[in-house]
């Protein structure tokens, strides 16, 4: 059985076009000089961009050998199930200063004796409830 974590459209996508908006919107109310032009065009062409590839790329795959995270670039990272532990909490949502809401943590431990943790909101992915059951299962 194989499955696989994918972000919201909500969560990349749309964020990156706000963003793009936002600055063609202070290119429209700020400065028309040439320097101010050009850098505004380039930031929005930059959250746009971004936005899309993290659409793309950021997501997480499963399987009975293990978990595969993948960057916002793309790069995928595997590691076996013995170097994981997949659990829920209820913290603060990296985007809302006030806002809590329940997350999946994956808890890594590299070869090299550091550890990290991977959060995914639920509320920007889809697919986290039936990786928390396949991880309950193992």
């Amino acid at each position: 059985m194989t499955g696989q974590v994918r972000r919201t459209k909500a969560g990349g996508l749309y964020g990156g076009f706000a963003a793009a908006a936002v600055c063609l919107g202070m290119l429209l109310i700020g400065g028309h000089d040439g320097g101010s032009i050009g850098f505004f065009l380039l930031a929005a062409a930059f959250f746009a961009g971004y936005g899309v590839i993290m659409d793309r790329h950021d997501r997480a795959d499963y399987d009975e050998d293990g978990i595969t995270l993948y960057t916002v670039w793309g790069r995928p990272i595997p590691y076996r199930w013995n170097q994981i532990l997949v659990d829920t909490a209820v913290e603060q949502l990296t985007d809302k200063r006030f806002i809590v809401g329940p997350v999946l943590r994956v808890h890594v431990w590299e070869d090299d004796g550091r550890t990290a943790v991977y959060r995914y909101p639920f509320k920007y992915y889809t697919g986290l409830a039936e990786l928390l059951a396949f991880a309950n299962c193992r």
